[in-house]
């Protein structure tokens, strides 16, 4: 069953020079049809590339049609009871206490037919898609290929929005550009920052087609970044290049290391005004409306803890946080008008939307994909899995912190980012556990073995 990451005990119980290498070629060697349609659910439901082309496949249904080929390779697979068995893992029993917590909430919900609704429209389809990448991702070369697939993806993005195909968009600052029609300036721009760690992971490929592609994707995603001028992103993107080109585990060798640090300086003297002043009010808040506003964050980030106050189990409903916005407003404003907001903030969005408890479990999750590199690291140095392996968990686990970061600003808890990330981490998660299992280790660290046996002898 080697497509699921099931490997024969001969195969992995060996010392580490045997381990056998699992580094994909290409997108995928094989192409089965579960991870066909895994990365077409990356590449449209999360890349959005078909929006480059809307004349051709704006009324069709992409999105549904590889969710269906992946339930159809499920229930024709062999070896579909392994794959799912990743939701017995920790990460798979913290994900589904979040999605019980989101079911919970309805009933409780301070407008019961909008979170039904908002419910119906979202929660089966990101079910079966956080279903089928989580089937795919159990193995580590096919995880590596989704990883591919949306660095392809924003590769395509990005240069065409240098290539002008973007849509402007006219705010108090000026203009702002996104490339997707779903996506808007800050969350287009979050999507590129959590690809870059993929990105880099690329650039070091054998070969030349991926290495230009993983290029590609950097030029485009800085672009990105760039041309949406939005101040979240640059700072979810310092954040997460400061530790590529710092870090003593960085993937990039040094050398490009010193000449990205010279280029990202001299850019700061070409970006256009319009951004400088955009980005300045980072540096002086009292002159920014969403410290100053009653719609700016401040104050909504204020609001959002009296709803988790009021409501801090079961939430304010699945999807509901302008609801209680709106509520708000008419008991504390007289004015009209007032904007029903979202949260712009991922974390106040699941806390107040879905609880304490549910928002708990749903962050859990990210943290165990954050802890993937470190785990990796240990079980590499026992033989346990390969080293591709390890620079796959850490790609993982740098793109999460970068959309840990990024969610400060955004309300992405349920978002298709949020889905792709964590099945990702729960399927490699699955991954990781079989390799543990057929080499015979514990998932218990040696010293922690080692202590509980000494108390135990005392």
């Amino acid at each position: 069953m080697t497509s699921g990451g099931v490997v024969p005990s001969s195969a992995v119980a060996s010392p580490r020079a045997r381990v056998a290498p699992a580094r994909s070629r290409g997108l995928v060697a094989g192409l089965p049809l579960l991870l066909v349609a895994s990365i077409g659910l990356v590449t449209i439901t999360v890349g959005r590339v078909h929006e480059l082309l809307p004349s051709l496949t704006g009324s069709l249904p992409l999105g549904k049609v590889f969710v269906a080929l992946g339930l159809l390779a499920l229930v024709l697979g062999a070896d579909t009871r392994q794959r799912l068995r990743a939701y017995g893992t920790r990460h798979g029993r913290l994900l589904l206490g979040a999605g019980a917590a989101m079911v919970v909430s309805i009933p409780f919900s301070i407008y019961v037919g909008g979170s039904v609704s908002y419910a119906l429209g979202i929660l089966p389809q990101s079910a079966a898609i956080g279903l089928v990448l989580t089937a795919a991702a159990t193995s580590s070369s096919h995880l590596e290929a989704l990883m591919r697939a949306l660095v392809l993806a924003l590769a395509l993005m990005g240069n065409a929005l240098l290539l002008g195909m973007g849509q402007a968009i006219r705010d108090t600052h000026g203009l702002r550009y996104s490339i997707s029609l779903m996506y808007d300036p800050n969350d287009v721009a979050l999507l590129a920052v959590v690809t870059l760690p993929f990105a880099v992971m690329v650039t070091r490929d054998r070969g030349w087609f991926w290495r230009i592609m993983g290029m590609l994707a950097i030029s485009g995603i800085v672009a990105i970044v760039l041309k949406s001028q939005s101040r979240g992103g640059l700072i979810t993107l310092v954040v997460t290049t400061l530790p590529l080109l710092l870090s003593r585990r960085s993937p990039i060798p040094a050398w490009a290391r010193a000449t990205c640090a010279v280029l990202s300086l001299s850019a700061v003297t070409l970006l256009p005004r319009e951004y400088l002043e955009r980005a300045s009010t980072i540096f002086n808040p009292s002159k920014d409306y969403n410290t100053t506003a009653e719609n700016g964050r401040l104050a909504l980030a204020k609001r959002a803890l009296g709803h988790i106050a009021t409501h801090p189990i079961t939430g304010v409903g699945f999807g509901q946080f302008p609801t209680a916005e709106g509520q708000w407003a008419r008991r504390n404003l007289r004015e009209r008008g007032f904007m029903w907001m979202q949260a712009h903030n991922m974390y106040l969005q699941a806390a107040t939307e879905i609880g304490l408890p549910g928002a708990a479990a749903l962050f859990s999750v990210l943290v165990l994909n954050v802890r993937l590199g470190r785990r990796a690291r240990r079980l590499r140095r026992r033989g346990v899995i390969t080293k591709a392996d390890v620079e796959r968990a850490a790609a993982l686990s740098r793109s999460t912190m970068a959309f840990l970061v990024g969610g400060l600003f955004l309300s992405a808890a349920f978002s298709p980012l949020m889905v792709l990330l964590t099945a990702l981490g729960l399927g490699y998660s699955q991954y990781l556990a079989v390799r543990i299992r057929e080499h015979g280790e514990t998932l218990v660290p040696p010293e922690r073995t080692a202590a509980g046996s000494r108390r135990r002898a005392a």
